[in-house]
């Protein structure tokens, strides 16, 4: 009786159907939106009736978002030093996001399961504001939580 070699035999797997040399396939990255520019204000007409262009920004507006807009440039400003605040705000923010990631990386420390741990210290977190919010209206937090711990069992 003849041998059959394992190219001959059909494969289980549908991928690997051509005989063991599956070829992996690379999916395209969705397109990505081209950005654009933030809208600049219109002018504006002052009180002799004459019409002042707009000089620039004071702050970065409150509906710029840098995954939909191009970035501010200096010119975009009213001067550099506007300019450098409006950075230097957005930098300490994303300064304190690395700060508290860096703070609940030192809390979880090599647990295996992080995924679960992090959703605990973020409940945690919500929990405390809402005690802080809940003893501001001068609700007894932990005489509440003493009466619903009661009932419970």
């Amino acid at each position: 009786m003849a041998k059959t070699t394992a190219s001959a035999r059909p494969s289980a797997n549908p991928s690997n159907a051509n005989g063991g040399t599956a070829e992996k396939v690379k999916r395209a990255a969705a397109p990505r939106k081209p950005l654009i520019d933030y809208p600049r204000p219109e002018p504006t007409v002052n009180e002799a009736g004459e019409t002042v262009p707009f000089a620039g920004f004071t702050e970065i507006p409150a509906d710029y978002l840098t995954t939909k807009h191009k970035p501010l440039s200096k010119s975009d400003f009213v001067n550099e030093a506007a300019f450098f605040i409006a950075r230097a705000v957005r930098l300490e923010n994303k300064a304190l996001a690395y700060r508290r990631q860096a703070e609940d990386c030192g809390k979880l420390g090599n647990v295996k399961d992080k995924k679960q741990a992090k959703k605990l210290l973020d409940m945690q977190r919500r929990m405390s504001e809402i005690k802080a919010s809940l003893a501001a209206e001068g609700v007894d937090v932990e005489a509440l939580l003493a009466t619903m711990l009661k009932s419970a069992e």
